[in-house]
């Protein structure tokens, strides 16, 4: 069974922070809990961005680019590739 970006992103140690019918936000704490990092969806745009507290320009890892991309997919982003 296939598992939902929401899943993926739980097991990482993302947790859904926001969602609107505008945009989702994921936070993650960093392990001292002093700051957060957030993936966050825009609909309209469809684009994302990930960043900490004013610094939309982080790092990701490979299974955290796998969330996104599943993201991505529940969204319909992708089938606008093809």
């Amino acid at each position: 069974m296939n598992k939902s970006a929401r899943e993926m992103f739980e097991e990482l140690g993302w947790r859904e922070y926001f969602k609107s019918s505008v945009m989702i936000t994921y936070e993650k704490n960093s392990r001292s809990g002093k700051s957060s990092k957030y993936i966050q969806f825009f609909f309209d745009k469809k684009e994302f961005y990930i960043g900490s507290e004013g610094n939309f320009n982080q790092p990701f890892t490979m299974k955290e680019l796998q969330a996104i991309n599943q993201q991505c997919k529940e969204l319909g982003w992708l089938d606008e590739c093809v």
